[in-house]
């Protein structure tokens, strides 16, 4: 992305603020729906114009250009009435060439947008359209940022970065445009600044210089491109200590120069890759499990409390820091098209993206001429973000297009990341294989216990091919559980059917925390069948209506309208939090009715994801009454070795006991507790079941004591307040007071150019479904 330069005039302005800067700070906060960039009826053929007046003190020499990040449905520019480009796809960056259509004074800037339809039902558009039966908004809109840039050029198109991480080195493929009417010749500059670690979206230390490289004589002719490759370039002072993870997100800035333009990014030193043979994510060359989630952005767009807040610097880091809480350091851009601040706020928090191009279904009439240059040119936007981990080609398609997007993105991508193929064999001998085990019956919690976890790994459709032919590769579950409830419990449309077969009946908060207990008792089983490189909810992020309409919705509290309210739910992050654990802990056993008395056998399952042995692990299994009072207990001692090829990484002990029958605790109809932990490094770490008492015989008596037992180390009681993560004020840059959000803003939409300011027009947004956030930037470069 575009930074502050050294000696150029630059500036990203925030995606959600309107007002002009002063010093390279912003003045205020507005979402601009009414800053001037508004919508009129001023063409037949579009679903929306969007216009802004610019104000400049004088006129601009050099180059000017308008680069959009994204938008929908294909974009036309029109500056002072006149006609000054077009881009018909939707889910990566323009540029439009304004050079000479300013003047000094007034100027009008018109974004003309098209339609879903216009682009979905015309054949010979090039562009590609998402179909996704679960959206139903399919507005356009602008979802990126808009930058404004001024610069002499020739300018930098576009920068590819590849770390080496044993050498310290770091390989850039750069593109510069000549769009002179002569020949350039240009001596090419790049320079590597230490950044360290981020806080709240500031660096922990001021920029060190680390090192330098420059390319001479690079030669490009009018209106022409010319790329080149800087091989290895040295890093100072470098350790591997600086390799960015999602325990440190370690990031570095490469600057780039030309005799008329400056460009920077930021990125991270880190290689990803998969293992052949076990499968497992190897990040900078150690193994990791993969926990996390999907975001399901474009359906979120449809909520009714969407607004600005997917544009909006203080939710996005709420809604990782919910994320991180629970030990979800990765999630899948899921059918939709994440703006920029998503992957720069990962960058600066460690969280780790697959990013997927959003076709769901075989794609219509598109074809590998007509969508390669949109995956080109997507790889450019993304490619150098260290949180981007896997290019994810498709959903759940089975033609065969995607296997030529991905040969030839791998051979564009020059970190040659791995790439999933979606519902299609993989490509690539160690790419991913993605897996939707749609697999549970209307029988809930219990009829895990029928789900093997060996089950087909891949998904419920027969594809043609069989998982043994792909042993070795990783599978990745990044769909499943389909009980899907809205955010207030009440059963989605689509999904009553099955809670009308295990729970009739029952309030929306009884099965809002049953759901909870089924989605990690589910992924607990699957963690233990060692199935799985990674397990990625489904979902962290997508739509809810208060009438539930629609299939599936997410697992956040239901005021997501604010940073200040954003939480995941309680009760899910009391068990996920234990569910993620890298030592995980599972009790492997899942009918839910017991009858008093019974003899029944429980298998506990320790699951090593800490890459060391763990030896004589005291792990105690408890059964407790509804009050809390434990009523049976064992501890037995454990060991597990890591995970490796030659191991699973799992032990099993089973314990066997007889279901509780004092008549004080287990009547009829009682819920009894049973609970397996351990406690580590001062934590304790559990797996829960439910067992409701059905039939039996019961006894007279008192609960046995157990004197060994420290009632310090049981798993804590839930309480909804422990867990919950929601200030009073808005206090991450949230608004603190109740006004709406689009009526907050009360610019008059003039802009004046500086000489020693950079201005802003407005930012990215999606309009109808929350505002528009547009953001202008100014690149200025001395001649």
């Amino acid at each position: 992305m575009l930074a502050l330069c050294n000696h150029s005039l630059v500036y990203r302005v925030d995606t959600n603020s309107i007002n002009p800067v002063s010093q390279g700070r912003l003045t205020g906060q507005k979402p601009c729906i009414h800053a001037g960039l508004s919508r009129f009826d001023g063409h037949s053929h579009s679903m929306m114009c969007l216009r802004r007046e610019l104000v400049l003190d004088e006129e601009p020499s050099g180059q000017v250009l308008l680069r959009i990040g994204s938008a929908m449905y294909g974009r036309y520019i029109f500056i002072n009435g006149a006609f000054a480009g077009s881009y018909e796809y939707n889910y990566s960056s323009s540029v439009t060439d304004l050079s000479g259509m300013l003047h000094k004074g007034s100027n009008w800037l018109v974004i003309m947008l098209g339609s879903f339809g216009n682009q979905f039902n015309n054949s010979s558009t090039p562009a590609h359209v998402l179909y996704d039966g679960e959206s139903t908004g399919d507005e356009p809109g602008i979802t990126d940022c808009v930058d404004l840039i001024f610069n002499a050029g020739p300018e930098v198109e576009a920068v590819q970065v590849a770390p080496d991480i044993d050498a310290g080195k770091l390989t850039a493929k750069v593109r510069i445009r000549n769009r002179r009417e002569e020949n350039v010749v240009t001596d090419v500059k790049l320079t590597i600044y230490e950044l360290g670690r981020f806080t709240d979206g500031k660096a922990d230390a001021d920029p060190v210089k680390v090192g330098e490289y420059t390319v001479s004589g690079v030669s490009a002719g009018s209106g022409e491109t010319a790329e080149f490759t800087a091989e290895a370039i040295g890093i100072s002072n470098w350790d591997r200590s600086r390799c960015w993870t999602p325990e440190n997100p370690y990031l570095y800035r490469l600057e780039i120069e030309t005799s008329g333009d400056t460009y920077s990014i930021r990125f991270g030193m880190r290689t990803f890759s998969f293992e052949a043979g076990t499968g497992s994510a190897l990040l900078n060359g150690e193994r990791r499990y993969l926990f996390g989630t999907n975001v399901a952005i474009e359906r979120y767009f449809d909520d009714p409390l969407c607004g600005t807040t997917p544009w909006d610097e203080a939710w996005i880091r709420k809604l990782y820091k919910e994320y991180r809480s629970i030990n979800w350091t990765c999630f899948r851009t899921h059918l939709g098209h994440a703006n920029s601040k998503w992957f720069d706020i990962a960058d600066e928090v460690g969280m780790m993206i697959f990013d997927e191009y959003p076709i769901w279904g075989n794609a219509g009439d598109d074809s590998e001429k007509t969508i390669m240059p949109e995956i080109r040119t997507w790889i450019d936007d993304r490619g150098y973000h260290p949180s981007l981990i896997v290019f994810d080609a498709q959903n759940e398609a089975t033609y065969a297009l995607t296997d030529k997007i991905i040969k030839n993105g791998r051979e564009y991508d020059i970190q040659k990341r791995p790439w999933d193929n979606g519902w299609r064999a993989p490509v690539g001998e160690l790419d991913p294989i993605e897996c939707h085990p749609y697999i549970l019956g209307s029988e809930g919690i219990s009829g895990i216990e029928d789900m093997t976890t060996l089950r087909p790994r891949v998904t419920t459709i027969d594809l043609g091919w069989k998982e043994s032919a792909y042993k070795g590769h990783a599978f990745i579950l990044n769909e499943h559980g389909e009980y899907w409830i809205n955010r207030e419990g009440k059963a989605m449309s689509a999904t009553e059917g099955k809670w009308n077969g295990v729970l009739p009946g029952v309030s929306n908060e009884k099965r809002l925390s049953y759901y909870c207990e089924l989605m990690s008792a589910q992924l607990e089983a699957f963690r233990a069948g060692r199935s799985y490189s990674g397990l990625l909810f489904f979902c962290g992020l997508g739509s809810s209506t208060p009438s539930a309409l629609g299939v599936t919705s997410d697992v956040l509290e239901p005021d997501v309208s604010r940073a200040g309210t954003l939480s995941i739910h309680p009760y899910f992050k009391y068990l996920m939090e234990n569910t993620n654990a890298p030592l995980g802990i599972v009790i492997n056993t899942y009918t839910e009715k017991r009858a008093a008395g019974d003899n029944v056998t429980v298998p506990v399952v320790l699951v090593n994801d800490t890459g060391k042995d763990v030896a004589d692990l005291p792990v105690t299994l408890v059964v407790r009454a509804a009050d809390g009072t434990v009523l049976w207990a064992e501890r037995r001692t454990m060991s597990v070795a890591a995970f490796a090829p030659d191991n699973s990484g799992t032990a099993t002990e089973s314990f066997t006991l007889s279901v509780p029958a004092f008549k004080k605790y287990c009547a009829q109809g009682s819920e009894l507790t049973v609970q397996a932990y351990y406690v580590l490094d001062g934590r304790t770490v559990f797996s829960q079941r439910k067992w409701t008492v059905n039939g039996g015989k019961l006894v007279d008596g008192s609960a046995p004591k157990y004197e060994w037992l420290d009632n310090g180390e049981l798993p804590k009681e839930y309480k909804a307040e422990d867990y919950l993560d929601i200030d009073d004020e808005d206090g991450e840059g949230g608004d603190k007071d109740d006004t709406p959000h689009n009526n907050r803003d009360k610019s008059d939409g003039k802009i004046a150019l500086l000489k020693a300011l950079p201005w802003i027009i407005a930012g990215a947004a999606l309009l109808i479904a929350g505002g528009i956030a547009a953001a202008v930037i100014v690149r200025k470069k001395k001649k």
